[in-house]
């Protein structure tokens, strides 16, 4: 019976060792294998969602440029009112016509940019030019104006005698114009 009990404390000892050198890390390496499974798993759904994503994502970025575009389209174009103002001035001269000053009401250019009015609707406003000059020359300007892209019609307009070191008469011209209709003149 002795040697039963070495056979079985042999036994019981292999058993032990089995389990402490083999079976015990053999689980441990499972367990790490299943946890980085579970976590490339996880990668995987999260990539795959992003996948899935990519064309809502891309057709809200095609929305938000086009919005975009709608609203730089909206804004008040500082080009053309330069480009305007020009044309005014090239114009006064070829006329022989001095102007003292150009003025867009300032609650205009406000209101024109803090509104953003709808893609393709025009944007108008009024402008008073001040010059001075012959009342001949006026009228060739006032000529010249009214056949011009811009204009969309006179509100206010009036010819003073000037201070006697003037030139001519002190000559003022209220207007409607609309912004973008510029025109270059052949």
């Amino acid at each position: 019976m002795k040697a039963y009990y070495k056979y079985l404390i042999v036994s019981a000892a292999l058993v032990a060792a089995w389990f402490l050198l083999a079976y015990r890390p053999s689980q441990s390496g499972q367990r790490d294998l299943d946890n980085r499974l579970d976590q490339i798993q996880s990668e995987i759904a999260d990539f795959q969602s992003t996948v899935a994503a990519c064309p809502q994502e891309l057709k809200t970025k095609i929305e938000l440029e086009q919005s975009r575009q709608e609203l730089n389209s909206a804004l008040i174009a500082k080009q053309d009112i330069l480009e305007l103002f020009r044309e005014l001035s090239r114009q006064a001269e070829a006329s022989r016509l001095e102007i003292k000053e150009i003025t867009p009401p300032l609650e205009e250019l406000l209101e024109l940019n803090s509104a953003a009015s709808a893609p393709g609707q025009p944007e108008f406003i009024n402008i008073t030019l001040r010059m001075e000059g012959t009342f001949r020359d006026f009228g060739d300007y006032l000529s010249y104006m009214e056949q011009a892209g811009y204009f969309r019609g006179i509100n206010q307009c009036s010819a003073m005698i000037g201070s006697p070191d003037q030139r001519g008469l002190d000559l003022q011209v209220e207007f409607r114009a609309l912004l973008g209709g510029f025109k270059e003149d052949s």
